[in-house]
């Protein structure tokens, strides 16, 4: 959004975490992973907590902890992160191919409405804030906050005359082709 600032562009090898919004298609369901480098981890938010529900949801972010990991020693990441050291603690013993260990974020609360997108969008925002989603969450409350928030920016969009690609970063053009 307009006066915001996307980090989009950001390389991963100047990062710890990665947020990765996921949708559980077969179960009309969103889940928040976030991909930590430091302690070879995907920690899941999910909203829906049972075993069933839990089981469901690694089964999607097992792909990301199988392929990120090669993806990763194939474009020597490891090589522009003299942070990690990768012979010790969540590394030892371990290929850097291996993957990565998945794991459920508790305490969080859960939904008990269709509420899935706006669990996750505020397990993003509150992660990012370095806040927990603690017993006292109003879902309502920021529901209405995002349902404000869109609202607000369609309206100044309108009344600006303002197009989504004018607010994107310039895209850089393609040498030879």
């Amino acid at each position: 959004m307009k006066g915001g600032f996307m980090r989009c562009n950001t390389k991963w090898s100047d990062v710890d975490d990665v947020l990765i919004p996921i949708n559980c298609k077969k179960d009309w369901h969103w889940i928040l992973a976030r991909l930590n480098f430091k302690d070879r981890c995907i920690y899941v938010y999910n909203s829906l907590r049972s075993a069933r529900q839990d089981k469901s949801a690694n089964e999607y972010v097992k792909c990301y902890s199988e392929l990120v990991p090669i993806l990763l020693e194939e474009i020597k990441f490891f090589d522009s992160r003299p942070d990690i050291d990768t012979t010790t603690g969540p590394y030892e013993g371990k290929r850097l191919s291996d993957p990565f260990r998945i794991e459920n974020v508790e305490n969080l609360p859960v939904q008990t409405d269709i509420d899935c997108g706006v669990h996750m969008f505020c397990a993003a925002e509150f992660f990012v804030k370095g806040k927990v989603m603690g017993p006292d969450f109003d879902i309502k409350q920021h529901r209405a906050r995002y349902a404000s928030a869109l609202y607000l920016y369609s309206t100044w969009k309108e009344d600006s005359v303002v197009e989504s690609d004018d607010e994107a970063p310039p895209r850089l053009r393609r040498v030879g082709g």
